[in-house]
């Protein structure tokens, strides 16, 4: 399969990479593609939040306003946060850098390109 084309639908490509690679136990992952703002003025690359209806459910948030490997450096930044979800309330601690540095090495070493195998529907 042939990298998707878009960004939102490269965006779930990868999503779809790291539920395999990377998976969040105990947690269903929502990634949505769209505009973020904090206090509705100032921007943010992306977000992860807890699901009001169900905290089993995670929602990443990335914006599309940014390029493309801003939009994917904030999907994996995401998913790190994901993968420490309840291990710690420090927002970029130890274990959250431990896991972004796996993400970031895995990417690197092969996953930007194995991700292409990935449906993005």
């Amino acid at each position: 399969m042939p990298r998707a084309r878009s960004k939102r639908d490269r965006v779930h490509q990868v999503a779809n990479w790291l539920r395999d690679a990377f998976p969040i136990h105990g947690y269903q992952i929502i990634v949505r593609v769209e505009k973020i703002s904090l206090d509705g003025k100032s921007r943010l690359f992306g977000k992860l939040v807890e699901s009001s209806s169900d905290p089993k459910v995670l929602i990443l948030s990335v914006d599309p306003r940014d390029g493309l490997g801003v939009i994917l450096d904030t999907t994996l930044h995401e998913w790190a946060h994901a993968k420490c979800w309840n291990e710690t309330t420090v927002e970029h601690s130890r274990e959250w850098g431990i896991a972004y540095a796996e993400l970031l090495t895995a990417w690197d070493g092969g996953g930007s390109k194995e991700s292409w195998e990935y449906k993005y529907k």
